[in-house]
Formats: C-alpha cells, sequence, structure tokens
C-alpha cells in the first residue's frame, strides 16, 4: 500500500490522501446505514444493529524520518521483507518490534447499540477483531472461545478502569 511505497505518516501526502480516500468511503458506508435505519423505521420494520470495523494490520515510518542508527539497525539486522522483497529500499517500512508504532494496529469501532463508546485501554489487538465480530454475530458469547483475542468493544466486556488511575474518565453513552 501507500505506506510501504512512500511512507507511513501524515507528513506523506499520499499516505494522507489514502488515509482521507478510505475515511470518506466508509463515511459513504455509514450514511447508508442511516438512510436504511431510517426508512425501516418509517416502514415500522424491525431495526438492524450493524457493526463497523475499520483497523490496520500493522503500522510503520517514513525511513526519512528514522535515526540513523535506527536505520542502520534496520537495515542491517532486521531481515524485514514485505511480500518477498527486501524493505531497505522503500519509502515506508515496518517491522521493528521494539518500535510501537510498527506493530501497533489502528481499529474503530462503530455504529452498533452494544458498543462501549470512547477509547479502549489497553489499545486492542489485531486478534480481537475476529472475536468482536462474533460476538456482535452471535451475542450468546460462545462463538468467541478459543480465540486468542478478546471482543473488548462492547459494553459487558470493556475491562474496569484500573484502580491505580486518580480519576476516572467520565462514562461514556451511546447517542440517539
Amino acid at each position: 500500500g501507500n505506506g510501504h511505497a512512500f511512507g507511513f505518516g501524515t507528513e506523506v501526502p499520499e499516505y494522507d490522501a489514502a488515509i482521507e480516500q478510505v475515511d470518506r468511503q466508509v463515511g459513504r458506508l455509514v450514511a447508508g446505514l442511516d438512510r436504511r435505519a431510517h426508512r425501516l423505521e418509517e416502514s415500522r420494520c424491525p431495526a438492524e444493529d450493524w457493526l463497523v470495523v475499520a483497523t490496520t494490520d500493522h503500522g510503520g515510518s517514513a525511513r526519512a524520518r528514522m535515526p540513523r542508527e535506527m536505520w542502520r539497525g534496520f537495515a542491517e539486522g532486521c531481515g524485514c521483507v514485505h511480500k518477498g522483497i527486501p524493505q531497505t529500499d522503500l519509502r515506508g517500512v515496518h517491522g521493528l518490534r521494539d518500535l510501537p508504532q510498527h506493530y501497533q494496529t489502528f481499529q474503530i469501532f462503530a455504529r452498533s447499540r452494544s458498543l462501549d463508546l470512547g477509547e479502549m485501554l489497553p489499545a486492542p489487538k489485531p486478534e480481537d477483531v475476529v472475536p468482536a465480530l462474533l460476538q456482535h454475530l452471535l451475542p450468546q458469547g460462545a462463538a468467541t472461545q478459543g480465540f486468542l483475542g478478546k471482543a473488548r468493544c462492547f459494553a459487558a466486556t470493556v475491562p474496569a478502569i484500573p484502580s491505580d488511575m486518580a480519576e476516572p474518565p467520565p462514562k461514556r453513552g451511546r447517542k440517539e
């Protein structure tokens, strides 16, 4: 994708343009779901509960922004390849396990009535997506057994705020 070809970071115009394109596409999808919900309500049909999920498989960084020592370690010791091609010639790189920008993912869960709105802490992991999808489709929860991840985005499964936080943030409710 654009991150590999041009660099990961919003200072890279091609990367920023790709994010904006996905944002527009997801916006069109959600607007269509809103129109559908309005038509169902007008015709007195049962409401639907859609879950929209957007996620990345990994992060990365722009090669040009990496400190020289970090780049040298990446180029000489990482052995990181993308689709069988060494990343040393790409403007955007990923694969350094000690750099959070490289292994963290970005996930947005939206639209479902049972979501717990707000930031999820700690941040969700890639393995949390499938259990969340299954819990939405099969709310009884049995379908999520045996997965590495957890369906943490729903109100009943969000972990309690750690007791070592001075003041918990105010509870955010679903907007109607």
